[in-house]
């Protein structure tokens, strides 16, 4: 495949991915990793593309098929995001196990064909998924006037995000959430749409202390963008002891009304 990922479309590079996956292939893969990866496994283990490529090449990662279940890729600019449930038959302990996985891919326009910058997953909290279920085909939403000293804005923006959450402030949540978020995925494999994850957060299901923020890269790819992360998360559920919660933390944000909106936000938990 060397050399073809610029004649194709995302949903043929997520075909691919998922066939280099399968059959272990380090050239094809090499050929759709970005160099700047962040692959994180449902486990909650974080590989950068050597490390990736280099456990694709050991054997300890054996696939069977995956299957993209529902969803479509959106592009924003040279930044696409895949949000969507999949189905992956893991063979790397000898039997064919099948996971339902919660699963965010950010692709990145370089150098004038698509890459893959982030692979998160999260085991699914709903794994019943319908058999003939069929994935939508990739839409580009244009957004223009995007912010060129957008890397301080999405962060500022996330920074807001965060308090917001630690407030339970509804209506700033608001503001800041795109109307047609509908891919807000909890540690737990829980997702929620917009109108949902706020109803949660206003009754107290979601309350939270305040969010430290440990490290994160943040990409702006004209009218979209990526923030790649770690943070610790204090819950404090309604009955029985809070917890804090270290979780690798991806957010996508599209250039919307003339401020940067939150599109995706996939959190995974870290393993201890």
């Amino acid at each position: 495949m060397t050399g073809t990922s610029a004649l194709l479309g995302l949903d043929e590079l997520e075909a691919a991915l998922y066939a280099g996956l399968t059959r272990s292939d380090g050239a094809a893969m090499r050929d759709v990793l970005s160099e700047d990866l962040v692959y994180v496994h449902s486990t909650g283990i974080a590989e950068s593309r050597r490390e990736n490529l280099i456990g694709q090449a050991s054997g300890l990662y054996r696939h069977g098929e995956t299957r993209r279940l529902s969803g479509r890729t959106l592009v924003y600019g040279d930044l696409a995001v895949t949000s969507a449930p999949i189905a992956m038959i893991d063979t790397a302990h000898g039997e064919a196990t099948l996971l339902n996985l919660e699963q965010t891919l950010v692709w990145a326009r370089e150098r004038d064909r698509w890459r893959l910058l982030l692979r998160q997953a999260t085991r699914s909290a709903t794994p019943d998924r319908a058999a003939d279920a069929v994935p939508e085909p990739s839409v580009v939403v244009t957004e223009p006037g995007a912010d060129p000293t957008g890397v301080e804005a999405v962060e500022a923006r996330e920074d807001a995000f965060f308090a917001a959450q630690t407030a339970s402030d509804v209506a700033a949540l608001d503001d800041l959430m795109a109307d047609d978020l509908t891919r807000f995925v909890h540690a737990t494999g829980v997702v929620d749409a917009k109108a949902p994850y706020l109803a949660n957060v206003r009754s107290g299901d979601y309350a939270h202390g305040r969010i430290e923020l440990l490290n994160r890269t943040v990409r702006v790819l004209g009218t979209g963008a990526v923030s790649i992360g770690v943070i610790d998360l204090p819950v404090r559920p309604k009955s029985g002891p809070g917890f804090t919660m270290r979780l690798h933390h991806a957010t996508v944000w599209a250039w919307r009304r003339d401020a940067w909106r939150l599109v995706v936000r996939h959190a995974t938990r870290q393993p201890l």
